[in-house]
């Protein structure tokens, strides 16, 4: 059994810019209200929260909120936590650790967040690309979907013609590693 928790990241049609990652819609069903989803549907809220704290410049407040659903594998969490390292909002800027999240997020095959992988990883002095990569597969082993329970794919999006990234997270018994980036 999963509970869908849906969520996007996408570049700005117009401006080119990276947009904040949205929720693509809010797929928690009746089984979340079993008690083995409580945990799942808590990561879930406190990614929400996390999401509005960034928008709203709160990045320390986003960043306390956003650790424990990005350690449980939650892409947008993860996604919006290498936005804060490359940026050093809320945290020490550090361009080579945003990279290597933003190759965690990319990891659930959206689109628009592989290539915003690829262009910062394009950007990586070529004597740190090998570490940066590496990293990745650390982070991977870690807080990845395999290790973290959690399946994605394409969906589209209600009264859209574009597609969200839909990932759901199993509930388990998965390896609980501190969020440590």
């Amino acid at each position: 059994m999963a509970l869908a928790l849906v969520g996007a990241g996408a570049l700005a049609a117009d401006s080119g810019q990276e947009a904040m990652p949205e929720l693509a819609g809010n797929s928690i069903t009746a089984q979340s209200m079993d008690p083995r989803y409580e945990e799942v549907r808590l990561l879930f809220l406190a990614q929400e929260r996390g999401m509005d704290l960034y928008r709203v410049g709160d990045f320390e407040g986003a960043h306390k909120e956003l650790e424990a659903p990005a350690a449980n594998g939650l892409k947008v969490a993860q996604q919006i936590m290498a936005f804060m390292y490359m940026r050093g909002e809320g945290v020490q800027k550090h361009p080579a650790k945003g990279v290597a999240l933003l190759g965690l997020a990319a990891e659930s095959g959206d689109r628009s967040v592989r290539r915003q992988y690829r262009k910062a990883l394009g950007a990586v002095p070529d004597q740190y690309r090998d570490l940066v990569e590496q990293q990745v597969r650390f982070y991977i082993e870690r807080y990845g979907m395999e290790a973290q329970g959690i399946t994605c794919k394409r969906a589209n999006r209600p009264q859209s013609h574009f597609m969200a990234m839909d990932c759901t997270k199993e509930v388990g018994d998965y390896p609980d590693h501190p969020w440590v980036p």
